[in-house]
């Protein structure tokens, strides 16, 4: 099973990186993709299934918290992420959409699939918003925009499903082992 779960986040991953690389992203993304999708296949169901106690209690306390903080902490996930996306100013689209990336992937590990895909949403407003040209308006005015927009809302849905799919492979490997044996 963990080979698999490996297998998923690793091809996801990989997925990501290309779609970076092709939105102008340096071929680095693409193994830096991988690996990033091998370390959450790793740490993300460690956390969930108890093996990391340390982890598995912070998650635990995030996800106690009720349903409309949580969310409201992946917004603010993504505000801090855009706050450090203007201010470095010259950072290209698809490293900007590797920035962008990051909130959607701690929403989700930290507070739940739902938080995730708050965190997605709003990341996907503050990419057109603040990163497509033209900035800091919501207008399209070429294919290459919209073809832009499109490509970091599959990168957004990659993330947030391959998340989902990893802790429902998790919280059903738990419920096996409680089961009693017969």
């Amino acid at each position: 099973m963990k080979i698999l779960l490996q297998l998923l986040c690793a091809t996801a991953g990989l997925s990501v990186g290309v779609i970076l690389f092709l939105v102008g992203a340096p071929w680095w993304s693409m193994p830096s993709g991988v690996a990033t999708g091998l370390a959450i296949g790793w740490l993300f169901p460690a956390g969930l299934s108890g093996d990391l106690p340390w982890l598995a209690v912070a998650l635990r306390g995030l996800r106690a918290l009720p349903r409309w903080d949580r969310m409201a902490m992946s917004t603010v996930l993504v505000i801090a992420t855009t706050a450090i996306y203007i201010g470095l100013k010259t950072l290209p689209i698809g490293e900007a959409f590797g920035l962008f990336l990051l909130p959607i992937v701690f929403a989700q590990v930290l507070f739940g699939t739902k938080c995730g895909f708050t965190a997605a949403l709003a990341s996907q407003i503050a990419i057109h918003f603040f990163v497509i040209p033209p900035r800091n308006s919501f207008a399209v005015q070429s294919p290459r925009e919209l073809g832009l927009i499109c490509a970091f809302a599959v990168l957004a849905i990659i993330t947030s499903v391959t998340l989902k799919l990893v802790s429902d492979v998790v919280a059903g490997g738990k419920a096996r082992s409680r089961q009693p044996q017969r």
